[in-house]
Protein backbone atom coordinates (compact mmCIF):
# COMPACT_ATOMS: atom_id res chain seq x y z
CA UNK A 1 0.00 0.00 0.00
CA UNK A 2 2.55 2.49 1.08
CA UNK A 3 4.97 1.40 -2.12
CA UNK A 4 2.16 2.23 -4.47
CA UNK A 5 1.56 5.10 -3.07
CA UNK A 6 5.26 6.19 -3.10
CA UNK A 7 5.20 5.37 -6.85
CA UNK A 8 2.16 7.37 -7.62
CA UNK A 9 3.83 10.39 -5.87
CA UNK A 10 6.65 10.25 -7.73
CA UNK A 11 5.01 9.88 -11.16
CA UNK A 12 3.08 12.83 -9.99
CA UNK A 13 6.31 14.85 -9.36
CA UNK A 14 7.85 13.45 -12.56
CA UNK A 15 5.05 14.71 -14.66
CA UNK A 16 5.44 18.08 -13.28
CA UNK A 17 8.97 18.42 -13.65
CA UNK A 18 9.11 17.44 -17.55
CA UNK A 19 6.02 19.53 -17.59
CA UNK A 20 8.20 22.61 -16.54
CA UNK A 21 10.66 21.77 -18.87
CA UNK A 22 9.03 21.60 -22.00
CA UNK A 23 7.51 24.91 -21.10
CA UNK A 24 11.05 26.52 -20.84
CA UNK A 25 11.90 24.95 -24.11
CA UNK A 26 9.12 25.73 -26.03
CA UNK A 27 9.19 29.56 -24.35
CA UNK A 28 12.76 29.69 -25.61
CA UNK A 29 12.22 28.14 -29.44
CA UNK A 30 9.69 31.02 -29.92
CA UNK A 31 11.39 33.38 -32.29
CA UNK A 32 12.69 37.04 -31.28
CA UNK A 33 11.01 39.99 -33.40
CA UNK A 34 13.21 41.83 -35.08
CA UNK A 35 12.55 45.94 -35.03
CA UNK A 36 13.97 46.89 -38.31
CA UNK A 37 14.78 50.58 -38.56
CA UNK A 38 13.65 52.74 -41.09
CA UNK A 39 17.45 52.95 -43.51
CA UNK A 40 15.80 54.96 -45.74
CA UNK A 41 14.59 57.87 -43.09
CA UNK A 42 17.90 57.92 -41.14
CA UNK A 43 19.86 58.77 -44.73
CA UNK A 44 16.86 60.71 -46.61
CA UNK A 45 18.75 63.96 -45.96
CA UNK A 46 21.49 63.12 -47.91
CA UNK A 47 20.67 63.56 -51.31
CA UNK A 48 18.78 66.67 -50.60
CA UNK A 49 22.43 67.85 -49.47
CA UNK A 50 24.28 66.89 -52.22
CA UNK A 51 22.10 68.35 -54.37
CA UNK A 52 22.10 71.60 -52.37
CA UNK A 53 25.98 71.27 -53.01
CA UNK A 54 26.09 70.88 -56.47
CA UNK A 55 23.42 73.73 -57.12
CA UNK A 56 25.96 76.13 -54.62
CA UNK A 57 28.80 75.10 -57.44
CA UNK A 58 26.98 76.06 -60.28
CA UNK A 59 26.02 78.91 -59.07
CA UNK A 60 29.57 80.14 -57.90
CA UNK A 61 30.63 78.96 -61.48
CA UNK A 62 29.17 81.41 -63.25
CA UNK A 63 28.98 84.20 -60.74
CA UNK A 64 32.41 83.99 -59.11
CA UNK A 65 34.93 84.66 -61.73
CA UNK A 66 38.12 83.89 -59.38
CA UNK A 67 36.48 80.27 -58.58
CA UNK A 68 38.09 77.20 -59.94
CA UNK A 69 35.13 75.80 -61.84
CA UNK A 70 34.33 79.19 -63.53
CA UNK A 71 37.45 77.89 -66.01
CA UNK A 72 35.00 75.69 -67.82
CA UNK A 73 31.60 77.26 -67.12
CA UNK A 74 28.71 77.25 -69.91
CA UNK A 75 25.32 79.23 -68.72
CA UNK A 76 23.19 76.65 -68.06
CA UNK A 77 20.04 78.02 -69.99
CA UNK A 78 18.07 77.15 -73.07
CA UNK A 79 20.70 77.51 -75.50
CA UNK A 80 21.21 74.67 -77.78
CA UNK A 81 24.28 74.98 -79.35
CA UNK A 82 27.51 73.74 -79.13
CA UNK A 83 30.11 75.81 -77.89
CA UNK A 84 33.55 75.95 -76.70
CA UNK A 85 34.39 77.80 -73.11
CA UNK A 86 37.65 79.97 -73.09
CA UNK A 87 39.16 81.81 -70.54
CA UNK A 88 41.06 85.04 -71.36
CA UNK A 89 43.73 86.08 -68.16
CA UNK A 90 46.15 88.83 -68.56
CA UNK A 91 47.86 91.05 -66.37
CA UNK A 92 48.42 95.40 -67.28
CA UNK A 93 50.84 97.90 -64.81
CA UNK A 94 49.47 101.14 -64.41
CA UNK A 95 52.39 103.43 -64.63
CA UNK A 96 51.53 107.33 -63.27
CA UNK A 97 52.43 110.19 -64.95
CA UNK A 98 54.47 113.24 -64.47
CA UNK A 99 51.77 114.54 -61.37
CA UNK A 100 51.62 111.21 -59.85
CA UNK A 101 48.07 110.07 -61.53
CA UNK A 102 46.75 107.42 -63.78
CA UNK A 103 42.98 105.92 -65.09
CA UNK A 104 41.78 102.68 -66.79
CA UNK A 105 38.58 102.44 -67.41
CA UNK A 106 37.99 98.22 -67.89
CA UNK A 107 34.93 97.07 -70.06
CA UNK A 108 34.88 93.73 -71.69
CA UNK A 109 35.74 93.23 -75.37
CA UNK A 110 36.82 90.01 -77.76
CA UNK A 111 38.07 91.40 -80.32
CA UNK A 112 40.31 94.81 -78.68
CA UNK A 113 41.96 95.26 -74.62
CA UNK A 114 39.55 95.08 -71.84
CA UNK A 115 40.85 98.87 -70.75
CA UNK A 116 40.76 102.28 -72.11
CA UNK A 117 43.76 104.07 -70.85
CA UNK A 118 42.92 107.91 -69.95
CA UNK A 119 43.40 110.27 -72.54
CA UNK A 120 43.74 113.28 -70.61
CA UNK A 121 43.48 114.02 -66.76
CA UNK A 122 43.32 117.40 -65.55
CA UNK A 123 42.15 117.62 -62.38
CA UNK A 124 39.90 115.07 -60.80
CA UNK A 125 38.79 115.06 -64.68
CA UNK A 126 39.16 112.50 -67.23
CA UNK A 127 38.63 111.67 -70.56
CA UNK A 128 38.75 107.98 -72.74
CA UNK A 129 38.61 107.33 -76.62
CA UNK A 130 40.53 104.47 -77.78
CA UNK A 131 41.60 101.43 -76.55
CA UNK A 132 44.52 98.95 -78.08
CA UNK A 133 43.91 95.56 -80.06
CA UNK A 134 43.43 92.07 -78.74
CA UNK A 135 43.86 88.73 -80.34
CA UNK A 136 42.04 85.73 -79.52
CA UNK A 137 42.28 81.85 -80.57
CA UNK A 138 40.57 80.02 -83.66
CA UNK A 139 37.65 81.27 -86.15
CA UNK A 140 35.05 82.61 -83.50
CA UNK A 141 31.55 83.54 -85.00
CA UNK A 142 29.62 84.50 -82.32
CA UNK A 143 30.67 85.31 -78.18
CA UNK A 144 29.12 85.49 -75.03
CA UNK A 145 30.60 86.91 -71.52
CA UNK A 146 29.66 84.30 -68.45
CA UNK A 147 32.09 86.18 -65.93
CA UNK A 148 34.51 88.71 -65.16
CA UNK A 149 37.01 89.99 -62.61
CA UNK A 150 39.85 92.34 -61.26
CA UNK A 151 42.80 92.35 -59.15
CA UNK A 152 44.54 95.05 -57.79
CA UNK A 153 47.91 94.98 -56.28
CA UNK A 154 50.22 97.90 -55.21
CA UNK A 155 53.89 97.46 -56.93
CA UNK A 156 55.08 100.04 -54.61
CA UNK A 157 57.37 99.19 -51.85
CA UNK A 158 55.53 99.95 -48.04
CA UNK A 159 58.11 102.91 -47.05
CA UNK A 160 57.51 104.74 -50.83
CA UNK A 161 53.88 104.26 -51.16
CA UNK A 162 52.07 107.29 -51.45
CA UNK A 163 48.63 108.22 -52.73
CA UNK A 164 45.34 106.92 -53.02
CA UNK A 165 43.73 104.19 -55.30
CA UNK A 166 40.01 104.83 -56.38
CA UNK A 167 37.95 101.96 -57.18
CA UNK A 168 34.73 102.93 -59.36
CA UNK A 169 32.11 100.48 -60.62
CA UNK A 170 29.27 101.51 -62.78
CA UNK A 171 26.29 99.97 -64.08
CA UNK A 172 25.69 101.55 -67.65
CA UNK A 173 24.65 99.80 -70.28
CA UNK A 174 26.02 102.50 -72.55
CA UNK A 175 29.89 102.90 -72.21
CA UNK A 176 30.10 105.98 -74.17
CA UNK A 177 28.74 107.49 -71.16
CA UNK A 178 31.84 107.20 -69.55
CA UNK A 179 33.85 109.14 -72.28
CA UNK A 180 34.60 112.16 -69.42
CA UNK A 181 33.96 111.13 -66.18
CA UNK A 182 35.51 112.89 -62.45
CA UNK A 183 38.10 110.10 -60.67
CA UNK A 184 36.52 110.89 -57.16
CA UNK A 185 32.74 110.35 -58.37
CA UNK A 186 30.34 108.37 -56.04
CA UNK A 187 27.69 108.41 -58.68
CA UNK A 188 28.58 104.49 -59.40
CA UNK A 189 27.38 101.22 -58.71
CA UNK A 190 30.16 100.58 -56.13
CA UNK A 191 33.55 101.88 -55.06
CA UNK A 192 36.49 101.97 -52.49
CA UNK A 193 38.85 104.72 -51.68
CA UNK A 194 42.44 102.68 -50.20
CA UNK A 195 45.40 104.04 -49.32
CA UNK A 196 48.20 102.40 -52.09
CA UNK A 197 50.04 101.55 -49.07
CA UNK A 198 46.76 99.08 -48.29
CA UNK A 199 45.96 97.84 -51.50
CA UNK A 200 47.67 94.70 -51.19
CA UNK A 201 44.77 92.59 -52.76
CA UNK A 202 41.86 94.45 -54.17
CA UNK A 203 39.54 91.82 -55.68
CA UNK A 204 36.31 93.03 -58.13
CA UNK A 205 33.66 91.00 -59.76
CA UNK A 206 32.15 92.61 -62.51
CA UNK A 207 28.64 93.27 -62.26
CA UNK A 208 26.26 91.82 -64.55
CA UNK A 209 23.96 94.26 -65.40
CA UNK A 210 20.80 91.97 -67.07
CA UNK A 211 20.00 89.48 -69.11
CA UNK A 212 21.20 90.34 -72.58
CA UNK A 213 24.73 89.25 -70.98
CA UNK A 214 23.40 85.63 -71.90
CA UNK A 215 22.75 86.83 -75.41
CA UNK A 216 24.91 85.13 -78.08
CA UNK A 217 26.68 88.66 -80.34
CA UNK A 218 28.53 88.25 -83.47
CA UNK A 219 32.25 89.33 -82.89
CA UNK A 220 31.76 92.12 -85.02
CA UNK A 221 28.32 93.34 -83.39
CA UNK A 222 30.23 92.68 -79.74
CA UNK A 223 32.83 95.43 -80.89
CA UNK A 224 31.84 97.76 -83.13
CA UNK A 225 35.40 99.08 -83.26
CA UNK A 226 38.18 100.52 -80.78
CA UNK A 227 36.32 104.02 -79.76
CA UNK A 228 34.30 104.40 -76.69
CA UNK A 229 31.74 106.30 -78.37
CA UNK A 230 30.77 102.76 -80.31
CA UNK A 231 31.22 100.12 -77.74
CA UNK A 232 28.20 98.23 -78.00
CA UNK A 233 26.18 96.91 -74.36
CA UNK A 234 27.93 93.65 -73.59
CA UNK A 235 25.29 92.95 -70.51
CA UNK A 236 28.08 93.77 -68.04
CA UNK A 237 29.14 96.75 -66.30
CA UNK A 238 32.23 98.94 -66.18
CA UNK A 239 35.02 99.40 -63.89
CA UNK A 240 37.68 102.38 -63.14
CA UNK A 241 40.62 102.08 -61.59
CA UNK A 242 42.83 105.22 -60.61
CA UNK A 243 45.69 106.74 -58.73
CA UNK A 244 46.32 110.08 -57.46
CA UNK A 245 48.96 111.54 -55.55
CA UNK A 246 51.00 108.86 -55.95
CA UNK A 247 54.93 108.08 -57.11
CA UNK A 248 55.70 110.54 -59.92
CA UNK A 249 56.14 108.74 -63.16
CA UNK A 250 56.74 105.08 -62.07
CA UNK A 251 54.53 101.66 -62.44
CA UNK A 252 52.78 101.75 -59.32
CA UNK A 253 49.76 99.00 -59.64
CA UNK A 254 49.45 95.32 -61.14
CA UNK A 255 46.31 94.81 -62.16
CA UNK A 256 45.34 91.45 -63.51
CA UNK A 257 42.06 90.59 -64.94
CA UNK A 258 40.22 87.17 -65.91
CA UNK A 259 37.39 86.63 -68.50
CA UNK A 260 35.08 83.36 -68.67
CA UNK A 261 33.93 83.56 -72.15
CA UNK A 262 31.76 81.12 -74.12
CA UNK A 263 32.19 80.87 -77.89
CA UNK A 264 31.16 79.47 -81.14
CA UNK A 265 33.68 78.35 -83.84
CA UNK A 266 32.66 77.99 -87.18
CA UNK A 267 32.39 75.14 -89.00
CA UNK A 268 35.32 75.61 -91.35
CA UNK A 269 37.81 75.74 -88.00
CA UNK A 270 38.76 72.00 -86.88
CA UNK A 271 38.49 73.39 -83.32
CA UNK A 272 34.36 73.35 -84.32
CA UNK A 273 35.13 69.22 -83.79
CA UNK A 274 35.48 69.70 -80.35
CA UNK A 275 32.74 71.83 -79.18
CA UNK A 276 30.96 70.22 -76.58
CA UNK A 277 26.36 70.43 -75.74
CA UNK A 278 25.78 73.30 -73.44
CA UNK A 279 24.86 71.92 -69.84
CA UNK A 280 21.47 70.99 -68.86
CA UNK A 281 18.39 73.89 -68.63
CA UNK A 282 18.39 74.86 -64.67
CA UNK A 283 16.30 76.99 -63.80
CA UNK A 284 16.92 76.92 -60.25
CA UNK A 285 20.83 78.20 -60.70
CA UNK A 286 19.80 80.91 -62.85
CA UNK A 287 17.20 82.13 -60.77
CA UNK A 288 19.51 81.80 -57.72
CA UNK A 289 22.56 83.40 -59.36
CA UNK A 290 19.96 86.21 -60.48
CA UNK A 291 19.05 87.17 -56.95
CA UNK A 292 22.44 86.81 -55.99
CA UNK A 293 23.99 89.01 -58.30
CA UNK A 294 20.81 91.48 -57.89
CA UNK A 295 21.69 92.49 -53.92
CA UNK A 296 25.74 91.11 -54.08
CA UNK A 297 28.69 94.16 -53.73
CA UNK A 298 31.41 93.86 -56.18
CA UNK A 299 34.79 94.97 -54.59
CA UNK A 300 36.50 93.25 -52.12
CA UNK A 301 39.54 94.58 -50.14
CA UNK A 302 40.17 91.38 -48.43
CA UNK A 303 41.31 89.73 -51.86
CA UNK A 304 39.75 86.25 -53.89
CA UNK A 305 39.30 84.62 -50.83
CA UNK A 306 36.90 87.04 -49.02
CA UNK A 307 35.10 87.06 -53.03
CA UNK A 308 34.65 83.19 -52.85
CA UNK A 309 33.73 82.86 -49.29
CA UNK A 310 31.23 85.72 -50.06
CA UNK A 311 29.46 84.24 -53.04
CA UNK A 312 29.14 80.83 -52.10
CA UNK A 313 27.51 82.09 -49.00
CA UNK A 314 24.84 84.40 -50.92
CA UNK A 315 24.46 81.66 -53.04
CA UNK A 316 23.43 79.13 -50.25
CA UNK A 317 21.37 82.08 -49.02
CA UNK A 318 19.46 82.68 -52.21
CA UNK A 319 19.04 78.68 -52.78
CA UNK A 320 17.00 78.10 -49.61
CA UNK A 321 15.04 80.86 -50.31
CA UNK A 322 14.09 79.70 -53.73
CA UNK A 323 13.63 75.92 -52.29
CA UNK A 324 12.24 76.96 -48.93
CA UNK A 325 14.74 75.23 -46.79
Amino acid sequence: MLETQRDTALAFTTSCLSGENMAKKSKSKQPTKKVVKPAAAANSSKPRRKSMSNAITNVCAVSDPFCVHAKSAKYPDLSATLSLPYTQHERVSMTTNAAGKQCYLFCPSYSYSQFFAAATITGNDVTFTTRGSSSNFGAVSSVRLVSMGIIVRSLVAPLSASGMVRIRTFANETTSLLAAVDLTTYNCDDYLDIPLNNCHETAVVVRRLDETSKYWKTVAEFDVNNNITNTSNTGFGQVMVSIDGGPLSLPVLDIEYVLHWEVRVTDSDNLAQIQTPPPPFNPTVNNATAVMQSTAVSIFDKGVSQVSKYVEKKAAQALASLLGV
